[in-house]
């Protein structure tokens, strides 16, 4: 995978509950939004110190989707509302905890705007990886996904979509954790196997539509989804791509039932 993206880890706000806001349906003056965070406080800020975001898994319906988080993101002069709202969490302590206390300013998060579209790769894993794009640019993402950055991200995502990428997924996740939960690391993410030619499958004329496809359905269990002409479909282009027999198509859809099941099977025995 590190030879056809650069993978990094999400970011660190060190205070979630304080960086990562939800706009409420109440109405506010121009330029400005009403948002609530994660402590209960709910007022109004500047949009200008307002970006699209995700916290967390659980908030993508879907390969793609449309964030609905907010992050703060001020700078050294923050305009009033901004201003009042760091007062806010000094009050709480938040500019105490070790990661906001280790920067310069607390409340000034080390992001720079992304020049591409990028990937989000969940680094909690349950029965997969999954993989996710935004349609709004630029959204940023919370240290529970790792982040990829591709020249040709469609072809790269739907690779991370297909079966033969979660079997990878499965074969080296650590699986140490309860409720049968395992993780990748950034370094284990980037050293998965990965087809250098991955371009070649856009000379598939239906590959586009099948894309479109996928991304377009909500998300279900992997070894649900394996039946879905459209996932098979995929998967048979990346199958082709690589070169795999028929009989050996099948067991990797053999390999994956069971290593997914085994581990999910385990934890719900515990």
């Amino acid at each position: 995978m590190k030879e056809v993206a650069a993978i990094r880890r999400g970011i660190t706000t060190g205070c979630n509950e304080f960086f990562f806001l939800e706009q409420t349906s109440q109405k506010a003056p121009r330029g400005l939004v009403h948002v609530t965070n994660g402590d209960g406080w709910a007022g109004i800020l500047e949009e200008q110190v307002l970006v699209s975001a995700v916290q967390r898994a659980g908030e993508c319906d879907r390969p793609i989707f449309r964030p609905r988080r907010l992050l703060f993101c001020a700078g050294e002069m923050p305009p009033e509302h901004a201003y009042s709202y760091i007062r806010h969490g000094e009050t709480m302590g938040y500019h105490q905890r070790a990661t906001c206390r280790a920067r310069r300013r607390w409340w000034e998060l080390p992001i720079e705007s992304p020049q591409k579209e990028l990937i989000a790769f969940n680094y909690n894993i349950y029965d997969t990886g999954r993989s996710y794009v935004s349609r709004v640019s630029p959204t940023y993402y919370s240290d529970s996904f790792h982040v990829l950055l591709a020249d040709n991200l469609k072809c790269l995502h739907a690779y991370m979509c297909s079966t033969l990428f979660h079997f990878f997924v499965n074969v080296d996740a650590r699986t140490v954790f309860g409720g049968g939960k395992a993780k990748l690391q950034t370094y284990e993410l980037a050293d998965l196997l990965c087809p250098s030619h991955l371009v070649a499958i856009e000379e598939d004329a239906t590959f586009h539509g099948t894309y479109e496809l996928l991304c377009r359905s909500s998300e279900a269990p992997v070894l649900q989804s394996l039946s879905s002409p459209t996932h098979l479909t995929l998967d048979n282009m990346i199958f082709d791509l690589v070169g795999l027999t028929q009989s050996e198509r099948s067991s990797v859809y053999d390999a994956l039932a069971e290593l997914v099941g085994s581990r999910l099977a385990k934890a719900d025995s515990l």
